[in-house]
């Protein structure tokens, strides 16, 4: 009796410590993993983007921002090219509030905001229009007569070029996005160089119709 309670005990032991061996292994693992990814984080930040401008190339509607820092291409995007055709309808781009990332591969970029609808003052045509690509009502008090849609965008990363920068019409008031970075983006990028480079010329939007926060 005396002995098999000693092997019960020192049974009971040898499971406590494979359970604490395999917890503390499972620990180890976990924080191992953390401290790989954080080794990665020294080359992570946020900034903030002065928008020099807005335009559209007439060929392909690709969206463009011309930055301080960096200027950004994205892809054609049918919801994007017929809002900016209706600029007179009662919409506003909340582009301020929305999310940019720069790549680890350093050269392509996403962006996501949101497009604010009024519903008491737009078109029958344009609510229609809204309600088959992915309008919806947000669940935020005080913004009950609104329709959200949520915007996804991909383009390419650009070096600005001054010349073009400064070129360009000016916005009647200032712009800043928040812009995160999976690491630095090396200076060897392609340089936005000249309205040519995307064979077509660029038409720049009077932002200031479309970009005011909706209140």
């Amino acid at each position: 009796m005396f002995y098999d309670t000693i092997l019960v005990n020192f049974t009971r032991g040898i499971k406590k410590m494979k359970k604490l061996l395999a917890i503390t292994l499972a620990f180890m693992v976990f924080f191992s993993g953390c401290y790989q990814k954080a080794k990665g984080r020294e080359y992570y930040g946020v900034f903030d983007e002065k928008i020099v401008a807005f335009a559209m190339k007439e060929d392909d509607k690709s969206f463009i921002i011309l930055g301080e820092k960096y200027s950004y291409v994205f892809k054609p995007d049918k919801t994007l090219e017929y809002l900016i055709q209706n600029l007179n309808e009662a919409y506003k781009f909340d582009i301020e509030n929305g999310g940019y990332t720069i790549l680890s591969d350093e050269k392509n970029v996403v962006a996501g905001f949101k497009v604010i609808i009024d519903e008491e003052n737009s078109s029958k045509e344009l609510l229609s229009w809204a309600k088959k690509n992915g309008a919806y009502k947000p669940k935020i008090e005080g913004m009950e007569k609104y329709l959200f849609i949520n915007m996804y965008m991909e383009g390419k990363l650009y070096l600005p070029n001054e010349e073009l920068n400064k070129s360009v019409p000016k916005l009647d008031k200032e712009f800043k996005i928040k812009v995160k970075k999976e690491r630095f983006v090396d200076t060897d990028r392609t340089e936005l160089t000249k309205l040519g480079n995307f064979g077509a010329m660029m038409v720049f939007i009077p932002i200031f119709l479309i970009l005011e926060v909706v209140d």
